[in-house]
């Protein structure tokens, strides 16, 4: 069986209570904190890249960034001697 990586773009938002005097610095405080994440089940994943945004898009504009769709590759299996 061959074996591929696949990259897929995902979206989602954090939720987290933060000690600040006023919004705008619980704003600041959220974009700037370390988190830790968990991903249950599947085999072995990679988070290869996290943005924590104050927006994704704006009008036309969008700030997601890249990929914007699924990336898949064959990975050379070493077969063993």
């Amino acid at each position: 069986m061959k074996k591929y990586t696949v990259t897929v773009p995902f979206s989602g938002h954090l939720t987290m209570t933060i000690e600040a005097e006023s919004k705008d610095a619980a704003i600041d405080k959220a974009l700037s904190s370390e988190f830790e994440h968990n991903i249950v089940g599947g085999e072995a994943v990679e988070i290869a890249e996290f943005q924590l945004m104050e927006k994704v898009n704006d009008g036309d504009i969008c700030y997601f960034p890249a990929p914007w769709k699924v990336e898949v590759w064959e990975v050379e299996v070493e077969e063993e001697t």
